[in-house]
């Protein structure tokens, strides 16, 4: 079975896209999650 972060880059279209690049998303929170990473608020 593939690791739940293992295509976490593509989530949402991808983080780098010009309209988010730079801006932290609720996307990008989900990815991180996803690599069983802990963010604090």
């Amino acid at each position: 079975m593939p690791f739940t972060g293992s295509r976490f880059e593509h989530l949402a279209g991808g983080g780098d896209r010009q309209a988010v690049a730079n801006v932290v998303t609720a996307d990008d929170l989900i990815a991180v999650q996803t690599l069983s990473v802990r963010t604090s608020a």
